[in-house]
């Protein structure tokens, strides 16, 4: 079996649902879809910008690949500290840019 690349995904927290259909479609012995989630192990308990952009930067270097979902609201995003916003962005339904 061949060793997958490390995948980070970056997505809105109002787009969650995405990457868990990216998850089920990785579980499904039926859908040829595959990746190495390399996601951060927990979330990050901070309002400070700086310190949430230094834990994911960490983590997006040792990535082999890194995939960012766009969603609706995107755009809107202006930090990883938004209300309502993780420190990761997600996508529309089959939206996946790398």
């Amino acid at each position: 079996m061949a060793v997958l690349p490390r995948t980070f995904v970056s997505f809105s927290s109002s787009d969650k649902r995405c990457y868990d259909l990216m998850c089920a479609w990785k579980a499904h012995q039926y859908i040829d879809f595959n990746f190495a989630d390399f996601q951060l192990d927990e979330a990050i308990n901070s309002q400070t910008p700086y310190y949430i952009k230094s834990r994911c930067a960490a983590k997006v270097r040792r990535a082999d690949t890194f995939v960012l979902l766009i969603g609706n609201d995107t755009y809107t995003k202006t930090s990883a500290t938004d209300r309502g916003s993780s420190s990761f962005s997600r996508s529309r339904e089959g939206t996946v840019l790398m």
